[in-house]
């Protein structure tokens, strides 16, 4: 459970400024390069930053093929 809790949490509070008041989003304070860089490192292979995350369109009819392609090397991992 860590993994999946613990290890993204810790990546993204050494990237939190500060002292900023008020309440706010994380999509707010965090830059997203920065945390996937600082994620990378602990994922399962060590993926490259632009690896650790997929973005898709569900509007997008090749939106699954995309998806294979890309899932295809943490496939063999995890199998």
């Amino acid at each position: 459970m860590g993994e999946a809790t613990g290890i993204p949490l810790g990546a993204a509070v050494g990237l939190l400024p500060g002292s900023r008041p008020g309440v706010a989003t994380p999509e707010t304070l965090l830059e997203p390069a920065d945390f996937y860089a600082a994620l990378a490192p602990h994922c399962v292979g060590s993926p490259r930053p632009e690896e650790v995350t997929v973005t898709t369109r569900s509007w997008d009819p090749q939106a699954t093929a995309h998806l294979d392609g890309v899932l295809g090397p943490a496939r063999s991992l995890l199998l």
